[in-house]
């Protein structure tokens, strides 16, 4: 029989048994360690409050002056210098590349934390494939080489408790219209004989037909042609919120179908480890970017390749004679530089163009509030084990067995 000394010291030593796994188990099975880079968020609140404006303590003069180190300032020196346009200064910032061709890296593994693929171009994307066939990309032929293609992975999303294929919920009559609505517009053609929808947006055709669905929002237009699948809105809202950063209430009719109908083959994307620095670091060897230049002791600047700095602007005011000026922040030392320039090209975000250049209003700055985008990487040492069945596939994707995965 079990004394009641026994039964005690029984009951002390599974408590203290218990405690401990589960103390080992929080233990062994902690959270992850995360660490959040925020790349030009102090610089950009003190540039939208206005404190980053102190008087220059040099001044230069240039030829031509490029705003914005992305893939829109890249691609705008690549294209002067391949047109013997070499006198081009560009102000970079602190962010190589840009934000959108940002990766992380880790024992040699890339992994892009900004934009990852670049969709394939069209036949009106002219200067994209021109850029693509330089690098090598863009075969003579027309086919693009195969090891920068990959087929997209398709997407999966948990609904009412089951996986399912894709991001679509399911297939009904509404979403079955819409999306064969959508092929005869990939085929449509303005009464300019213009593609209805194409990228770039410029070259889209501008009969009014069609464009006056601008004035329209997408879900007005929904409502307006009978489309009332809610498993179709949630669908085209998601679509919209992770490309426009709004949803169908505030993106016009003409963005969300243009979405859909300017893209022809959205199943293969040209895509690389580290994601669009791939292209950026292209750009910049093929434009013969001068990298580490240092601001020179004479007044006016001459340069016989394109260099770059690492300077952020903070002013750009047009003056009287046609030229402009404009207040750089060098990223080094702290102090400010007025650059006053023949040309300058703007490629930075609209948003922060309309901060710092003079009377936004006669450039037609003023956007609506759009949401940011945050990646997230996880490092992964081995595959996730799944429950799998004859007829099923996993959930997740990876590219390594030791790799990254992003969402």
């Amino acid at each position: 029989m079990l004394t009641r000394r026994q039964f005690l010291s029984y009951t002390a030593a599974l408590g203290a048994a218990s405690a401990f796994s589960w103390q080992t188990y929080q233990y062994l099975n902690g959270k992850p360690p995360v660490s959040i880079n925020r790349v030009g968020l102090p610089l950009g609140h003190l540039l939208r409050d206005g404190k980053l404006l102190s008087p220059p303590t040099r001044r230069y003069e240039c030829n031509t002056l490029i705003l914005g180190g992305g893939a829109a300032g890249l691609g705008a020196l690549w294209y002067l210098a391949k047109h013997n346009h070499r006198d081009v200064l560009l102000a970079e910032g602190f962010e190589r590349n840009g934000n959108n061709a940002a990766y992380t890296s880790s024992d040699g593994l890339k992994a892009p934390s900004g934009a990852h693929y670049l969709a394939l171009p069209s036949k009106e994307s002219v200067y994209v494939r021109e850029m693509l066939a330089d690098f090598g990309i863009l075969q003579p032929d027309g086919s693009f080489r195969e090891t920068d293609l990959v087929y997209a992975p398709e997407s999966r999303l948990l609904y009412q408790d089951k996986w399912v294929e894709h991001l679509l919920p399911k297939e009904d009559a509404d979403s079955k219209r819409f999306f064969d609505l959508i092929g005869r517009l990939k085929q449509a053609y303005g009464n300019d004989g213009k593609k209805i929808f194409a990228i770039p947006i410029a070259l889209s055709s501008a009969d009014e037909t069609w464009r006056k669905l601008d004035h329209l929002t997408f879900k007005q237009w929904l409502e307006q042609e009978g489309y009332h699948s809610p498993e179709l809105l949630w669908y085209l809202d998601y679509c919209c919120r992770d490309d426009y950063g709004q949803g169908i209430a505030q993106v016009s009719a003409f963005a969300g179908l243009h979405y859909f109908a300017a893209r022809n083959n959205a199943e293969t994307v040209l895509t690389w480890p580290e994601g669009l620095a791939h292209l950026s670091e292209n750009l910049r060897r093929h434009a013969g970017l001068q990298e580490g230049w240092q601001w020179p002791s004479e007044n006016r600047i001459r340069l016989e390749k394109p260099a770059s700095v690492n300077a952020s602007a903070v002013k750009i005011k047009p003056l009287s004679d046609g030229r402009i000026e404009v207040w750089l922040r060098d990223n080094v030392k702290g102090e400010t530089v007025a650059v006053t320039a023949q040309h300058v090209i703007s490629a930075m975000p609209l948003m922060v163009a309309a901060r710092i250049i003079e009377s936004p209003e006669q450039f037609d700055l003023d956007i609506p509030e759009y949401a940011p985008w945050l990646i997230s990487n996880f490092e992964l040492h081995s595959f996730p084990k799944e429950k799998t069945t004859a007829n099923s596939r996993g959930t997740m994707w990876f590219t390594a067995a030791k790799g990254w995965a992003t969402l």
